[in-house]
This record gives structure tokens, C-alpha cells and sequence, in this order.
């Protein structure tokens, strides 16, 4: 249930951008150029960091929509199960290991970051300039569990469906959100 009386009918948090565009359309594009834009890190990968963030903090909401997004994206639906358990143990490519360990800890206890969680990265092939896109995408979806969460935005399988769905045929949140905003002229 929605916590503002004016958002009882907010679905999500394309609603909340729809409603006040000019406060949250600049999330929506730093989201974009954090998840879509060039980097070592697929999009796919970003997605799976955003939805794995979500799973830690609790935010069913972004966990459903992001979990629907990868697997629009055509995700190994046993990668986030794995995560959900042991990073160390999971399941996945031995160079997203760290890529996920970094995660975990900048979701779970940020101020314990250290030198050799990126070290850790660069050890395996990736760019310290990934590392700072893992960093991105970490603080991003960390604020926005917060937003969706403080709204009282829950969602549905429903939902979560017509998002993955609705996100595929565009090339990026931004376009997504700007065909939204178009529709509502």
C-alpha cells in the first residue's frame, strides 16, 4: 500500500517519475547511462548487479522488476537463485566473482570497502573503470530500494511481467521513460 495519498495508485516507479518528471526524470537517465551505455560489464551483468542489490536490501519491488528485466535480456534464472545463498559457492563465471563480492559489500557494510576489493577485480581482467561502474550501479539501485520502498510501491508478477516486456523493445531506460512521458501529452 502506498504511504502518500496521492501516490495510492502508483503501480511503480515509473509513476513516480511520470508524476513529477521534472524532480526524477534525471535518475531515469543516470540509470540509463549506469545499465545501458558502453561498459566491459554487459547489460545484462549491470541488471543482474541491480537485482542482486535489491535481493540484499529487501526491495521485492526493484528485485521483481530487475529479475524480469534479465530475464528479458535472456538471464540464467539460476544465477540469482545462486546469489541468493553464497557468492564464494555460486554458480557463475569465476570473473564475476568479485564483481558480485564487491556488490555484496558495498550494499551489506560500504564504509568496510577497501583498495583490495578493486584489486580484486582488476586480478581477474576487469578495468578499474568497471570497478567504478559496479560502484554506480551499487549506489543507484541502494537509493532507489530506498525511494520505491519509502513510497510503499510493492508491484505485482503482473507488473513485473509488462516491464520486462515493455523494456525489450526499447534501447534503454531513458527511451522507455520518454515514450511514457510522450503517451501522457
Amino acid at each position: 500500500m502506498a504511504h502518500f495519498s496521492y501516490s495510492k495508485d502508483y503501480q511503480g516507479f515509473m509513476d513516480i517519475v511520470l508524476d513529477n518528471p521534472d524532480r526524477y526524470l534525471p535518475i531515469v537517465q543516470f540509470l540509463d547511462k549506469l545499465v545501458c551505455q558502453e561498459s566491459e560489464l554487459s547489460q545484462l551483468e549491470r541488471e543482474l548487479i541491480g537485482a542482486y542489490v535489491s535481493l540484499l536490501n529487501g526491495c521485492d519491488f526493484c528485485y521483481g522488476v530487475h529479475e524480469a528485466i534479465a530475464k528479458s535480456l535472456n538471464a540464467d534464472a539460476s544465477i540469482l537463485l545462486a546469489l541468493q545463498t553464497d557468492v564464494e559457492k555460486a554458480a557463475i563465471e569465476p570473473k564475476l566473482k568479485p564483481v558480485f563480492l564487491l556488490a555484496k559489500k558495498l550494499t551489506e557494510s560500504p564504509s568496510k570497502t577497501v583498495a583490495t576489493d578493486i584489486q580484486a577485480m582488476t586480478n581477474v581482467g576487469w578495468s578499474e573503470k568497471t570497478a567504478e561502474d559496479v560502484i554506480g550501479v551499487v549506489s543507484l539501485f541502494c537509493f532507489l530500494n530506498r525511494l520505491v520502498d519509502g513510497f510503499g510501491i510493492k508491484g505485482s508478477k503482473k507488473y513485473f511481467a509488462q516491464m520486462g516486456e515493455g523494456f525489450s523493445q526499447y534501447d534503454g531506460y531513458e527511451s522507455f521513460v520518454s515514450s511514457q512521458l510522450a503517451s501522457l501529452k
